[in-house]
């Protein structure tokens, strides 16, 4: 038996993606401007913690946004060094009680694009350089409403930065607000309701 869970799949998504950041195979990098202030918190040079404790509850984010990130890529998901699914489709990742977990990067809908934003922007944040408010302002904006068509680059909805922004003004810290934003309702990804 197969298990497809699409939540399961955005998170092993991420976390292959994730530990795909090192590779020097022509992956892209993004570039920062320095932000106006020095992007300090006052504590030596670091940037709101961005998922610690993630600075004051019920303010706004101050977007902090410097230095370079490698932009993880769906390539390196094709060239994983995992068996094959069954029937050739995809990767199994694990054997679980009720079937085989298996990774397909090719089978994409909306939560498995919310899945790449959130490895975009978990890739883009540094403690000491970009806070997520500032990553979700700079990384790459999705073109459109269906980003999990095609083969495009990894992005993040334009939604996104204010619903992250509307959830820190209610009190969520970062890790929580950037969870929120992406992951429940409303989320800032198109369709993601609809689980298609």
């Amino acid at each position: 038996m197969l298990h497809r869970n699409p939540h399961w799949s955005a998170l092993l998504l991420g976390t292959a993606l994730l530990g795909g950041c090192d590779s020097d195979d022509g992956a892209t990098s993004r570039d920062a401007q320095p932000p106006d202030d020095g992007g300090g918190s006052g504590d030596g040079g670091g940037v709101d913690d961005g998922g610690r404790d993630g600075g004051s509850a019920g303010l706004p984010e101050e977007p902090v946004f410097s230095g370079t990130f490698e932009e993880p890529d769906r390539r390196w998901l094709r060239d994983l060094d995992l068996p094959p699914g069954p029937d050739g489709v995809g990767y199994s990742m694990f054997e679980m009680p009720i079937g085989t977990m298996i990774l397909d990067p090719d089978d994409r809908g909306p939560i498995t694009a919310a899945g790449e934003c959130a490895a975009l922007i978990l890739a883009c944040w540094d403690p000491d350089l970009r806070n997520y408010a500032g990553c979700l302002q700079n990384v790459r904006q999705c073109p459109d409403d269906r980003p999990w068509e095609g083969d495009r680059p990894f992005c993040c909805p334009t939604a996104c930065e204010p619903r992250y922004q509307d959830l820190r003004r209610q009190g969520l810290d970062a890790a929580h607000a950037l969870t929120a934003a992406i992951w429940d309702d409303p989320s800032c990804m198109p369709a993601m309701e609809s689980g298609q």
